[in-house]
């Protein structure tokens, strides 16, 4: 990946990969994040097929694409 790991002082943003999948699954099924984003939690599939079109842009563009929001280490959104 082209990506840089961008910091501030409160996040680490981190280029999005496979490895964050299951992050996104988690985050993106719960009802209250997505209330204001999509109006439903988004199914599995629905998750796993976003992710893929986010890798694949990050591909077309060196240096653009999505990242993974750490706080702490954690994982606290995309």
């Amino acid at each position: 990946m082209t990506q840089s790991t961008l910091y501030t002082e409160r996040l680490q943003l981190v280029p999005i990969s496979d490895a964050h999948l299951e992050l996104e699954i988690a985050l993106d099924a719960g009802p209250e994040v997505m209330r204001y984003l999509t109006g439903r939690a988004l199914s599995r599939a629905e998750v796993k097929h976003a992710h893929q079109r986010r890798i694949a842009a990050a591909r077309e563009v060196p240096g653009l694409g999505f990242w993974a929001g750490l706080a702490a280490g954690e994982f606290v959104g995309w």
